[in-house]
């Protein structure tokens, strides 16, 4: 009597496991980035963490060992349902996101925190009903800080950038490059080391700390900084729909919680922070910043004009008033729609 009481305890505790683990939803996340970078560091892997506290460990969060899918296919990864969490940039698909192209002109903000918070605020009031996420959970939005032009010469003067190759990996910074007379070299950003020493590339739009964390300050030691950033762009963490609808309605409150403008604050709020150490870094190490006079400022403006028309041009026609939303997108974010 007493083995068969033993025996049958054993069985209901083998029994009990795989119920105990079924409580659990385990969500794959693609990594594309560096353990080290920012956007890993700092902004995606806090989230996931917030995420399994959120649900009191009932949604764990795994990032696979290596990229499934170069950076610019992240939403066909997700889409396809091959996993379950991305975090990508918007401006890798100009063609799923028309709209959302405006977040990648120049002078936008001078901030992560504030520009995330402005493009949450103008997302939910103005450009929801463009329906760009469609087919996706978009759970979360964060700003790049401002980035800027990192060159291996210095360049004092609008024709300045005539014949430099410069590395971008956004078709508006492309556009952009081309007006001052450079010429674009599509390229991911971890690759940038490896294209400036051998000579691939001249330079490339970076922000403070990218330039740290890709380890090519010696190769970029030469930087025009404008108000409200050259570069600029949207970065999103969003789920595969499906995934998503089979949560429970506690976790995805639970998930929600941690998300949306909280995701946009704290994320934003942490890459300013680190941009910030960055640069003291890179100051020490002699970077050499150049801030323009008006005449370049006004000749740079001059060029810029037609991309931005180009781009809110484009962003017109899908349900929504693109100009409207990026003069209040730039006004929330800190900046007069007039520069």
């Amino acid at each position: 009597m007493i083995i068969d009481r033993v025996l049958k305890a054993a069985l209901a505790a083998v029994l009990l496991v795989p119920a105990a683990q079924a409580e659990t939803t385990v969500l794959t996340f693609n990594k594309w980035l560096p353990d080290n970078n920012v956007f890993h560091a700092d902004v995606v892997k806090p989230w996931a963490e917030a995420v399994e506290a959120a649900t009191e460990g009932r949604v764990k969060i795994e990032f696979t060992g290596a990229s499934l899918a170069p950076p610019p296919r992240q939403y066909d990864l997700l889409v396809s349902g091959a996993v379950d969490l991305i975090f990508s940039s918007m401006g890798y698909n100009p063609d799923r996101f028309p709209v959302s192209q405006i977040t990648s002109m120049p002078y936008l903000g001078e901030t992560s925190e504030a520009t995330s918070l402005a493009y949450d605020d103008v997302y939910h009031e103005m450009l929801e009903p463009a329906n760009e996420f469609r087919g996706i959970k978009m759970l979360g939005a964060v700003a790049g800080p401002p980035g800027f032009l990192f060159t291996n010469k210095p360049v004092t003067e609008i024709d300045g950038y005539q014949g430099l190759k410069i590395r971008s990996g956004d078709p508006v910074l492309s556009e952009a490059i081309t007006a001052l007379g450079a010429a674009p070299v599509f390229g991911p950003a971890p690759a940038s080391y490896e294209m400036l020493s051998t000579g691939v590339i001249d330079g490339g739009g970076y922000f403070y700390d990218a330039v740290i964390d890709f380890s090519i300050a010696e190769l970029v030691p030469h930087v025009v900084v404008v108000p409200g950033g050259f570069i600029n762009g949207m970065f999103y963490i969003a789920m595969n729909e499906a995934k998503w609808n089979a949560l429970s309605e506690e976790d995805r409150a639970a998930i929600e919680s941690v998300s949306g403008r909280v995701f946009s604050e704290t994320a934003g709020r942490a890459m300013d922070a680190r941009n910030a150490v960055a640069l003291d870094k890179l100051t020490a190490q002699g970077l050499q910043i150049h801030e323009p006079d008006q005449a370049f400022l006004d000749a740079l403006q001059a060029r810029l004009e037609p991309i931005r028309e180009k781009v809110l041009a484009g962003a017109e026609g899908h349900g929504v008033d693109a100009r409207a939303a990026y003069d209040a997108l730039r006004e929330k974010a800190g900046k007069s729609a007039t520069n």
